[in-house]
């Protein structure tokens, strides 16, 4: 079984949608094979058949991650039922992968673009904790401050103190749901003067989808 789960893979690029198995087979059982495919594709959907309907064997399926499970002898009820509760949780993942996808897709074409027009787009991202960590050189240039002054810094720093703080409590509410921030912050130039940007702030995610 763990063979032909391999074999499929290496011909199509892509795993079962589903793996229906015994729990106690020759060779290899099934607890054992679902460890190994768990290894290979974290995310497989596994329906275990079996005879033993003891609580151990239970536990031992639910700390591999099992959770679809049909005792012997099948219901076909049952197991049409099971079925359409696998196939609603995939088309969900599948969703959420697809998600997942056009979100770096935008990731992608942001880096571009920025990268593209450093020298022109006043650009500058921060982690969770407000601390930059990277800056246009357009960014350099209307600050006042280096791109070496600037990186590990707190955002803060170029804050002016006539922005209310309301400001940047609506500013995070709006990314932290995943929507695009729109307004203008004034900010304090190095030497103490200020200026105004009009400001677009995005969330921006990593390959697993966590906003960063």
């Amino acid at each position: 079984g763990l063979n032909r789960y391999e074999e499929y893979f290496e011909q199509n690029g892509c795993y079962y949608d589903f793996v229906i198995s015994d729990l106690n087979m020759p060779n290899m059982g099934g607890l054992e094979m679902s460890r190994e495919i768990f290894i290979r594709n974290s995310k497989q959907s596994i329906l275990i058949i079996s005879a033993y309907d003891d609580s151990q064997s239970l536990q031992e399926l639910m700390s591999v991650g099992i959770t679809q499970y049909i005792h012997k002898p099948i219901d076909q009820k049952e197991l049409f039922q099971v079925f359409s509760t696998m196939l609603e949780s995939h088309k969900v993942e599948g969703k959420k992968d697809q998600e997942l996808n056009n979100i770096q897709k935008l990731n992608k074409e942001l880096d571009t673009l920025i990268t593209t027009f450093d020298t022109y787009v006043i650009a500058s991202r921060t982690d969770l904790l407000g601390q930059i960590t990277y800056v246009s050189e357009a960014f350099e240039l209307i600050s006042g401050y280096t791109q070496e002054e600037l990186l590990g810094k707190s955002r803060n720093l170029l804050h002016h103190s006539d922005m209310p703080n309301e400001v940047f409590y609506d500013l995070w509410q709006t990314i932290s749901t995943g929507y695009l921030w729109h307004g203008e912050i004034k900010n304090r130039h190095k030497e103490g003067s200020s200026y105004w940007v009009e400001s677009r702030i995005a969330p921006y995610y990593d390959k697993e989808g966590n906003h960063i």
